[in-house]
């Protein structure tokens, strides 16, 4: 058929090796969706996706082995998940574009989105819980007090909040409980103290957004439009490394805790802070690249797999840097950067990339920019962690053994 998107019968029935019987099976069960043909009740198209997903599952059940092999290094799907979908270069959370969340809802909707809670009726109760649930004062000098116990120390602001964690942890009954209620409680609990604890905060404003504003930039009031923007682009990422860590933690019954703290352990970024803020002026962007491709180095910040076409989440929130920050550093920096890059290379800037830009404007630290960047995600590592946790579904691959075998082995 000319519409790759969709398979005629005969291509169907072929590529899943399958009767006709069993086809229009599937497709009674809603295993595969179906479209009539030029108005014709008899003829139909059936979505490719769903033919090769159905195919994949088949060679899963025949030769597990091979599949999980080349499924775990960004190949096939591995876990089934209505979280995010990442399709022809654009980001959806449960089927809304992140670009389109990004321009009109805040944080605190993205967060029960993804959490499962925006289509029942707790949606509004996540809106609320993030209000009634701030961190009381009491709480607030109990961290304040952890963190006066790891200081001075070498460890970063995030390696202090994993060092937190289990305490914080160890006095919240409510994770040790399987219902929906303490879940959510217990969610928005550990975003408002890891937000508290990034800034400081003693007494926290209205919203996330206005949290980090009031700290990083008091006197910029459109500092949280552009904060809960860049929250809302970056919430989740599909299945990254420390999103898979939560999910296997969360799978032996662990509390959220323990897998936020395991995702963190797996959360890696900074590189692409240091290179930006290393570069000088822009007129000497060019000069560096040269430099570093001669000596066969990478560019930091540019490059993901799952958007060879460029990530729209990165060019709204570059979009939104020039209108708010003009000429601020970071701004003029990442135009620059980003304009060379494509031109040389003809390669697209990361989500990180747009955030270490941000961290310019607003003066933080590098320590400052990877904690934004892991609030930002714990939003959906906390998504994974809860739909894991919910679902029969355990997480126990098996290793393919290519050690020595043992004498007399077959």
């Amino acid at each position: 058929m000319s519409n790759e998107r969709y398979m005629s019968a005969q291509e169907a029935t072929s590529e899943l090796g399958i009767s006709l019987t069993t086809l229009y099976a599937y497709v009674s069960r809603g295993a595969i969706r179906s479209e009539a043909v030029g108005g014709s009740r008899r003829v139909r198209a059936y979505l490719a996706e769903d033919i090769q997903r159905l195919k994949a599952r088949k060679e899963m059940r025949q030769h597990p082995e091979q599949v999980v092999s080349k499924a775990i290094s960004w190949g096939e799907p591995i876990i089934d998940s209505e979280l995010t979908l990442v399709r022809d270069d654009r980001v959806y959370y449960r089927g809304r574009e992140a670009v389109e969340l990004a321009a009109s809802w805040k944080i605190e909707q993205v967060a029960a989105l993804l959490w499962g809670f925006a289509e029942s009726e707790n949606a509004r109760q996540v809106e609320q819980f993030f209000t009634e649930e701030k961190p009381q004062p009491a709480l607030l000098q109990k961290l304040a007090t952890f963190r006066e116990k790891l200081y001075p120390t070498n460890l970063s602001l995030l390696e202090q909040f994993q060092m937190v964690l289990p305490l914080l942890g160890a006095e919240d009954m409510r994770a040790y409980r399987p219902s929906q209620e303490a879940a959510l409680t217990t969610s928005v609990r550990l975003i408002w103290l890891f937000t508290c604890f990034l800034v400081h905060a003693t007494s926290p404003q209205a919203s996330l957004a206005e949290t980090l504003q009031q700290a990083w930039s008091p006197h910029d009031d459109q500092a949280s439009q552009i904060l809960n923007a860049a929250l809302i682009l970056n919430a989740d990422n599909e299945l990254s490394a420390p999103a898979f860590t939560a999910r296997c933690i969360a799978s032996t019954g662990a509390t959220l805790y323990a897998a936020i703290n395991g995702a963190l352990a797996a959360f890696r970024t900074g590189q692409v802070f240091r290179f930006l803020s290393s570069l000088g002026q822009p007129q000497q962007i060019n000069q560096v690249l040269v430099e570093r491709l001669k000596q066969g180095e990478d560019i930091p910040g540019f490059e993901h797999p799952l958007f060879p076409a460029g990530d729209p989440r990165v060019v709204m929130l570059l979009k939104l840097l020039h209108v708010q920050y003009p000429e601020a550093s970071g701004t003029r920096l990442v135009e620059t950067l980003v304009a060379e890059v494509e031109q040389i290379l003809g390669i697209h800037p990361r989500i990180e990339l747009a955030y270490a830009a941000l961290a310019l404007n607003l003066k933080l630290t590098n320590e400052q920019f990877q904690a934004l960047v892991a609030l930002a995600r714990c939003v959906g590592w906390i998504g994974h962690a809860l739909e894991q946790a919910w679902s029969p579904q355990g997480i126990r691959p098996r290793a393919r053994y290519t050690g020595i075998q043992p004498e007399g082995g077959h």
